[in-house]
């Protein structure tokens, strides 16, 4: 994950990953087979032109190298070594600016981040892994399933978990956020260990715990999952009135269809005792017949 407790030009200042204003790098990774990914940025609260804008690069066991920074409209500062393959782009209609890498390599994979310069402090964007393959057709969009809490923990525990599942996707970098009446929550999304669905999917889940208190309330619960192959995110959402709601007509129809099973049991058993009792009376008639002989 990114140092977020040191700046990587000076050693000296905070970061912040998010602020005012607030970056979003929608997508978590960008699979390439050597074409030239580009890599989004988007800005919220603030004008794109009011700020300099820069790109970070972390390599897998390594620290955050700068890249450039730019104005809109101007052209990118670079930093030590660092090759003019990778192209700055800004769209002012969107708010967004972007990275896109030339004659992209191998040797470009890793995680890229967005930051601006704002009050004396850097703030940056999630990031998103460049990753370099050339399998393409194997990309798969996950499945989300939103499950709600066990009715067994809100009594016995006082609390209420909900579980968020995304099964099948390729490549394995996801993200998931939790949004309660519409709002992020703040604090990072537990999530279980990725399953490699022997390489070629893989499948997680996540967890966001309330009191049930605030769960019982009828509070708004959203799980969204953004994945590259996703032009939008997958959103989850429910609600503990609607949840109730489904239980109730869960067991109207558990008990339905325990009625409809007494009575053609029922049904089935009458029948039974009435073919016994007219077989048996024919058996009697028979026998009275043949001793009075009928």
């Amino acid at each position: 994950s990114f140092i977020t407790s040191i700046n990587p030009i000076n050693n000296k200042l905070p970061i912040k990953i998010y602020g005012d204003p607030v970056l979003r790098q929608p997508y978590p990774s960008k699979t390439s087979s050597g074409k030239n990914p580009e890599i989004e940025c988007l800005m919220e609260n603030e004008k794109l032109d009011h700020f300099v804008m820069s790109w970070y690069k972390q390599s897998e066991g390594q620290g955050p190298i700068f890249l450039f920074s730019h104005r809109f409209g101007k052209k990118p500062s670079y930093g030590k070594d660092v090759s003019e393959r990778f192209v700055p782009e800004t769209n002012a209609d969107a708010n967004s600016f972007s990275l896109r890498i030339g004659n992209f390599e191998k040797g470009d994979v890793g995680l890229y981040y967005c930051a601006v310069w704002f009050s004396n402090t850097y703030i940056f964007g999630e990031g998103t892994e460049v990753i370099y393959s050339d399998k393409l057709s194997a990309l798969r969009r996950p499945a989300v399933q939103l499950l709600a809490p066990a009715p067994h923990e809100i009594t016995t525990r006082g609390s209420a978990t909900l579980i968020c599942i995304a099964i099948g996707f390729y490549p394995k970098v996801i993200r998931m956020s939790w949004f309660v009446n519409g709002t992020q929550t703040a604090a990072s999304p537990e999530m279980d260990a990725l399953i490699d669905n022997g390489g070629r999917t893989f499948s997680t889940s996540g967890f966001l715990t309330l009191r049930a208190g605030e769960w019982q309330r009828g509070l708004e619960v959203t799980c969204q999952v953004n994945h590259e192959t996703l032009q939008v995110p997958l959103r989850r959402s429910m609600k503990h009135t609607e949840v109730a709601k489904a239980r109730v007509k869960g067991n109207v129809l558990y008990f339905l269809f325990g009625v409809f099973c007494l009575f053609v049991f029922c049904f089935f058993f009458v029948c039974l005792r009435w073919r016994q009792t007219v077989t048996m009376s024919n058996s009697i008639m028979h026998v009275n017949y043949v001793k009075w002989g009928g």
